[in-house]
């Protein structure tokens, strides 16, 4: 890997400053008033490599779930699409064997990156 986003990854963990919010609550929940939203939101995704009776497929994990989810949970602040809502979002696989092989590339993968060593090869 020559650098570039892991780089700029592992810059991002290095003394890491957290802000305490200046709203006193989290921003991402504010409304086009600037209030805080009162809908209630629920992330759901899907951990681990498993079989979905809904869509009759095997599901997984996906990497960007939790950020999309931030990004649902503000727009439904900004907008107010549902008072109670759960978010829910996974992969889907052909079969269970490639569901296996994608979860194994994924522990692999968030090894090398944590592994500061591997990570600069």
């Amino acid at each position: 890997m020559s650098g570039g986003t892991v780089a700029t990854f592992f810059l991002s963990l290095e003394n890491r400053v957290k802000y305490k919010p200046q709203l006193g609550f989290d921003p991402l929940v504010k409304t086009k008033q600037g209030d805080k939203s009162t809908a209630k939101f629920r992330i759901d995704n899907q951990a681990r490599l498993g079989y979905s009776s809904q869509s009759k497929t095997w599901i997984g994990p996906f990497v960007m779930a939790v950020v999309m989810a931030n990004c649902i949970r503000r727009s439904n602040a900004v907008n107010g699409y549902s008072p109670k809502m759960t978010y829910r979002e996974s992969m889907v696989y052909a079969s269970f064997m490639a569901g296996f092989v994608q979860f194994i590339d994924f522990i692999i993968f968030g090894t090398v990156i944590v592994t500061r060593p591997l990570g600069s090869l």
